[in-house]
């Protein structure tokens, strides 16, 4: 993603949303309710609320 905007909260939740496969692996989401994390594409519909964004894998598993 370098050399593009910095993505808000708000624009995660488009991509995750649309399930916008150009952002798979780029980041990854987590749903504080479920204790699991998912790439941009899984079909999990969570509340935006309950939506953290990572930088990767490791990251999401260390958040725990």
């Amino acid at each position: 993603m370098s050399g593009m905007k910095k993505l808000t909260h708000s624009d995660y939740q488009k991509i995750i949303l649309r399930r916008d496969p150009r952002y798979d692996g780029r980041f990854y989401f987590g749903v504080t309710t479920t204790q699991i994390y998912c790439r941009p594409v899984c079909p999990a519909r969570p509340k935006p609320e309950n939506i953290v964004i990572y930088k990767s894998a490791s990251e999401a598993e260390t958040a725990g």
